[in-house]
């Protein structure tokens, strides 16, 4: 047998060297600390828990809080309008027109020059409104503006408001109905001093009778429109159109009634004639009637359903009581003398003629 061989020494393997256990403390990584405690696991979910109730209350604070934001900036103020005695217009009608629109320029604004973002631009009744108020005034200011005489043929305070308040679109309003207040300041300024020579007061009030019998044949002719294209096939009580036709009429009814008023407050000399205070009376209330009607929804149904009546139907209903009423108004005060009235300017004018 063979004698095993054996390598050199410089060839050998080194010998391992023995393997002897670490200590514990000092090499061996510890997980007993790595597991969160039951603290830190209730801290993170209620934090966690408490940003998303925040973040879901934004939201949902930003979705209730723009409905309501928006009902509030619907503002219509249909009170009656006093002139006070102490104010000593020369004109009732340039009162009433001022206190109109300073009641829409101090109210919530004019809803047409808000931003796209405001509450207020995403109202349909109150735009219409204003719109239809300060159309109204305009007609009136014109009208007046061809009774007054002035060397150009027209007054040119009157007609400046006229132009003023008349709605243009992509145009802001306030800058307007400051400038038409003033311009119809003025005016009553002129009147009160005697500077203006006047139409007789009779001619004046039948011709404004005319006009707002104009306004209520117009509106329900408008009415009757939208009553016959109805709402049928959908789920809105009303469309768009009908709350616009609605409270234009509206608003046309309360300029209407306010003017009339003030006639009665400062023409005294009516009381002399029970026929024209009788007439008077009964358009003031019919009017009044008319720019009351103020649902909490418009509703054009065909009133088969006892929860949605017809609002504009009840609308034409009422104006046609005023347009009778006006009407026999204006008929009333064309029986009068031309003469009749004399107004602070014709008065002042008197005075300082006489010797």
């Amino acid at each position: 047998m063979a004698k095993a061989r054996t390598l050199p020494a410089a060839y050998a393997e080194p010998e391992s060297a023995p393997i002897t256990a670490a200590n514990d403390d000092d090499h061996t990584v510890t997980l007993h600390y790595v597991e969160p405690s039951p603290m830190g696991l209730f801290i993170n979910r209620w934090w966690r828990r408490s940003v998303f109730l925040l973040k879901f209350g934004i939201v949902v604070g930003v979705i209730g809080t723009y409905p309501v934001m928006t009902a509030r900036s619907h503002l219509i103020d249909d009170s009656a309008i006093v002139l006070a005695s102490s104010e000593n217009w020369g004109l009732p009608e340039t009162g009433v027109a001022i206190t109109k629109i300073a009641r829409e320029m101090q109210g919530r604004g004019w809803a047409g020059d808000r931003a796209d973002w405001h509450p207020a631009s995403r109202l349909t009744a109150m735009p219409a409104w204003q719109e239809a108020t300060a159309e109204a005034l305009s007609a009136q200011m014109t009208l007046l503006a061809g009774l007054v005489t002035s060397p150009t043929g027209e007054d040119s305070d009157l007609a400046a408001a006229a132009r003023l308040l008349k709605v243009e679109t992509g145009t802001e309003m306030m800058p307007r109905l400051t400038a038409a207040a003033e311009a119809l300041n003025r005016f009553d300024t002129r009147v009160s001093k005697g500077t203006v020579k006047l139409p007789p007061r009779s001619i004046t009030l039948r011709r404004e009778a005319e006009l707002f019998t104009s306004w209520a044949s117009a509106d329900q002719t408008r009415l009757d429109a939208q009553i016959t294209a109805g709402t049928k096939g959908e789920w809105m009580p009303a469309r768009r159109i009908d709350i616009t036709t609605f409270y234009g009429a509206r608003a046309r009814a309360h300029v209407a009634g306010e003017m009339l008023a003030s006639l009665q407050a400062s023409e005294p000399k009516l009381g002399q004639y029970p026929q024209v205070k009788a007439e008077l009376a009964k358009a003031i209330s019919a009017w009044r009637r008319v720019s009351q009607q103020s649902p909490l929804f418009v509703s054009n149904r065909d009133g088969a359903s006892p929860l949605a009546a017809n609002h504009l139907a009840s609308m034409v209903y009422f104006l046609g009581e005023a347009e009778t009423a006006t009407r026999a108004l204006s008929t009333a005060l064309a029986a009068l003398p031309e003469n009749e009235f004399e107004t602070v300017a014709s008065l002042s004018s008197a005075i300082s003629a006489a010797p």
